[in-house]
């Protein structure tokens, strides 16, 4: 399937890993492109992951905006940044145990593409 072509990426995730998709699961696509519906940019993870996820991926863009320019850090504010980077960083090694299974579910249903 040609990449921007897929409309349905849900269906299509279903077809290439040959499993439904969970009714409290939603389908993230991992580089934040919504257009792009390769599968291996898309993920089935619980719904509250995908809300964390996101909700705490715009704070840590918004740190990294902030402290772009800092040559200094007061101790409070690094404390909160680091807090916030770590929370980040435990969200995203959960999300990669999703996109581990997918890519499990995939070779066991011997559909590997390369869309």
């Amino acid at each position: 399937m040609a990449e921007n072509k897929c409309t349905d990426y849900r269906k299509h995730y279903e077809e290439c890993t040959g499993e439904k998709i969970k009714k409290n699961y939603h389908v993230h696509h991992i580089d934040h492109n919504r257009k792009n519906n390769k599968i291996k940019n898309l993920v089935a993870i619980p719904i509250k992951l995908h809300s964390k996820y996101h909700n705490v991926y715009i704070k840590y863009l918004e740190v990294l905006e902030s402290i772009k320019d800092f040559y200094y850090f007061y101790s409070t504010e690094e404390i909160k940044y680091c807090k916030l980077i770590k929370n980040y960083m435990d969200i995203k090694t959960e999300l990669y145990k999703y996109i581990l299974i997918r890519n499990s579910l995939i070779i066991d249903n011997n559909n590997i593409k390369n869309d």
